[in-house]
């Protein structure tokens, strides 16, 4: 709308009938020409407007680190309060986020932000101080941690605090993806006090189907191909399940091993076919860490 607001504009200055009309012609230049340059630099995939200074806790700083650090499947979460109810006019530009744009309220279950949260490799929250406890957060943010995400940058101002989590995929995790669609979309291991620990999260899009599997945590000699020593651990019921197995590796003798893993039936004990997201091997039982004793 600026091009035809500025014609008439010019043709107010042309033909001015009085002073007044000349000076309020001069203004509306001069408002037009401040509102564009603050659209100008408030520019972002999140922006603030107001016709009167924002008297909410959100700044342009916030506006900028998201959209400096966010990519292209980051998931925003925005708590109650963020944009209080007494400003005019605020509003998202959400044409970049799209469906990515999601509100974290009181009632909000944690199912559901994970759900969300799947196919995502980035999770924002975005809310007030003063609200924190109401919306749950820290209870929030330990359960992602619980499912494999990392707690990347804290930052906080004005009254509003912006945490970013990562999902372990961007890290290069191991992901398997299992027929009857269960994946196994994080792992992390740890080898220390002669214990190799292993914690693992399983998806499936059945709430019951992993309740029927177990994984089998084995330690392989990759010379001899024999078993030395196992830790299997059964799954449970649920869409996303967290599975720990502790291995004791004091007895084996120097030599590198590796820890490979496999999804079977316990009542048939039949495995279930994999691919490796990394690799792209397929198989009944794969590698997830390679390790040397001695």
């Amino acid at each position: 709308l600026w091009p035809p607001v500025v014609l008439l504009i010019s043709q107010t200055l042309l033909r001015p009938a009085a002073p007044f009309w000349r000076t309020s012609g001069l203004a509306l230049v001069a408002l037009l020409a401040f509102l564009g340059a603050s659209d100008f630099v408030r520019q972002g995939e999140l922006v603030l407007h107001s016709w009167r200074p924002p008297s909410g806790p959100l700044s342009i700083a916030a506006t900028r680190m998201i959209a400096t650090e966010s990519n292209a499947s980051g998931l925003l979460l925005i708590g109650n309060g963020v944009f209080p109810k007494e400003n005019r006019v605020y509003e998202f530009y959400t044409g970049a986020w799209g469906n990515r744009l999601a509100q974290l309220t009181p009632d909000t279950a944690f199912e559901d932000l994970l759900a969300r949260a799947w196919e995502h490799d980035q999770v924002w929250l975005l809310y007030p101080r003063s609200e924190e406890n109401a919306l749950r957060v820290r209870y929030h943010v330990d359960r992602f941690r619980q499912e494999g995400w990392f707690s990347h940058r804290a930052w906080r101002e004005t009254g509003v605090t912006l945490e970013l989590l990562d999902s372990s995929l961007t890290a290069g995790q191991t992901g398997l993806e299992f027929e009857r669609e269960i994946d196994l979309t994080w792992s992390e291991i740890d080898l220390s006090d002669s214990l190799l620990r292993l914690m693992t999260v399983f998806h499936s899009a059945n709430n019951y189907l992993l309740a029927r599997y177990s994984l089998a945590v084995h330690i392989i000699d990759p010379l001899s191909g024999q078993r030395v020593a196992q830790g299997d651990v059964g799954v449970g019921p649920g869409d996303f399940v967290t599975l720990r197995s502790e291995i004791d590796v004091s007895a084996l003798p120097p030599g590198d091993y590796e820890l490979r893993v496999a999804l079977y039936d316990w009542q048939t004990g039949a495995r279930l076919p994999a691919r490796d997201l990394v690799t792209g091997a397929s198989g009944d039982m794969h590698t997830l860490y390679s390790f040397r004793i001695g």
